[in-house]
């Protein structure tokens, strides 16, 4: 999680999120169960997500999860800890950084990589079809094998 949200090594350590805990908790200090789906992004859902700020807060009701911002755990746990702090109060010892809004796609963020990375990509993509012609190669081998056996075993009249 440092570096996909910017979070200093030094300030903070190293930070790891898990969906998968190693235990579960214990039946008392769990408060609700609920399963959700992976976000599906439609016209629908831009048009909630546009609609979140006339409805959040309201009432004393609060939206928080990844729905409310590209679907990633990342923006759950970002729109979670706004909520915490301009809703609730509380206080963090870094900054929460918000990622572009959906709608706007001039904000984007340019990836810059370097020659190296490039390198890399390209050699583990040519990996990746090595790999390919292999795995085709051995099941075309496979079949053929199996066609010449069968062949060769056929019971003479």
């Amino acid at each position: 999680m440092n570096d996909e949200q910017n979070l200093p090594m030094q300030l903070f350590g190293p930070v790891l999120i898990t969906l998968d805990p190693f235990a579960p908790p214990h039946p008392l200090l769990v408060a609700g169960v609920w399963e959700l789906t992976d976000l599906e992004i439609s016209t629908d859902t831009l048009q909630a997500l546009n609609s979140l700020p006339a409805i959040q807060n309201k009432r004393g009701l609060s939206f928080c999860l990844s729905w409310t911002g590209r679907g990633f755990l990342e923006d759950a746990i970002t729109s979670g800890l706004t909520v915490a702090v301009e809703h609730l109060g509380a206080k963090v010892p870094f900054a929460i950084e918000h990622h572009p809004d959906l709608l706007d796609a001039t904000e984007l963020p340019q990836l810059h990589w370097s020659l190296a990375d490039h390198v890399i990509r390209t050699l583990l993509s040519l990996l990746r079809v090595y790999i390919l012609v292999i795995e085709i190669s051995l099941i075309l081998l496979g079949a053929l094998r199996g066609s010449l056996k069968n062949k060769l075993c056929l019971p003479r009249k």
